[in-house]
């Protein structure tokens, strides 16, 4: 699978049969391709998936969101991340569609006796994955969450291809510039999840994100708004939440979810899996106020003092 015009799909490489004796073979039987002859080396280069793949048993076009050019002096791919877990089309940035797991591949300097003729692939990973898990501070709250939503990240850049196949991809290998406007991802979960102080395994859906480092919103000197604005933006997440202390809810109600938010920074490799545990017992509002403050006291003892003497006659 390889491109030597931008967007063009190339040669489609496709797996049949069974994973055990199964094989991979040509898509198109009219795409057969012949080695010139048994000493001229060739390099080879893949990309996982093409512009089109299947997504719940229909054919879907990536044409919009997945690109690549690759040819004798750039093998770049360029992708753009979208919000599909989010509840509407205006949340996040970027097209519509689930998050795709893109994958490339190096084989250079392949001849007619190399493996005996079979271009052999070895796929790595270009995205970065996280998922999160969560624990209160004590048996004594509870929390209720319903979404989480990680703002104020790259999602859309261009990728180019290590050197060899042997280097390992790097986020040094992304742009510093982003294809798209930075934005918020919906973070995947099945359903709203009760949280207590024994924790969590993980219960977030993974979710692919651009490697890249995340500076963390500093509450303490912008409010959400301005971090939203600066330079570099600032990224927090955003968790629509209940808690309760001892049965009773001190953040959001009964019957409503309330919002707080928490400072998150990150350094994201490709091909790597974060896990992230939140702790619950604190955060803030979009002013940069802290949340579930504990309630303090303070107490003045004055002296003893004598009021004015009073005579009372006992013989009335």
């Amino acid at each position: 699978m390889g491109s030597t015009n931008y967007g063009n799909e190339g040669i489609k490489i496709s797996f049949s049969g069974e994973a055990e004796s199964g094989k991979w073979g040509y898509t198109n039987p009219s795409d057969l391709r012949y080695w010139p002859e048994t000493t001229t080396p060739l390099n080879f280069y893949a990309v996982n998936p093409g512009i089109t793949t299947k997504e719940n048993g229909k054919e879907m076009d990536l044409s919009s969101v997945c690109t690549w050019e690759i040819n004798n002096t750039t093998q770049q791919i360029t992708y753009l991340c979208a919000d599909e877990h989010g509840t509407s089309s205006e949340e996040g940035t970027g097209p519509k569609h689930s998050n795709i797991d893109v994958m490339y591949a190096i084989a250079k300097g392949q001849t007619q006796k190399t493996n005996s003729g079979t271009v052999k692939f070895k796929f790595k990973h270009i995205l970065s994955q996280i998922a999160f898990k969560a624990k209160t501070q004590n048996a004594d709250f509870v929390v209720d969450i319903k979404s989480i939503k990680l703002h104020n990240t790259i999602n859309g850049n261009t990728f180019t291809f290590p050197a060899t196949a042997e280097t390992e991809p790097t986020q040094s290998n992304w742009a510093n510039t982003a294809v798209a406007p930075i934005g918020a991802i919906t973070i995947g979960m099945d359903e709203t999840k009760n949280i207590t102080s024994a924790g969590t395994d993980v219960f977030t859906k993974p979710t692919l994100f651009i490697p890249q480092k995340l500076t963390a919103w500093t509450p303490s000197t912008k409010t959400k708004e301005e971090a939203d604005n600066a330079t570099p933006k600032q990224s927090y997440l955003e968790i629509s939440c209940k808690i309760k202390h001892k049965d009773f809810c001190i953040f959001g109600s009964e019957s409503s979810y309330s919002t707080l938010y928490v400072p998150f920074s990150a350094d994201w490799q490709p091909g790597k899996r974060y896990v992230y545990t939140l702790i619950f017992g604190g955060g803030y509002d979009a002013q940069g106020q802290a949340i579930l403050q504990p309630i303090n006291f303070e107490a003045e003892v004055d002296t003893w003092k004598d009021a004015n003497a009073t005579e009372i006659d006992v013989n009335k």
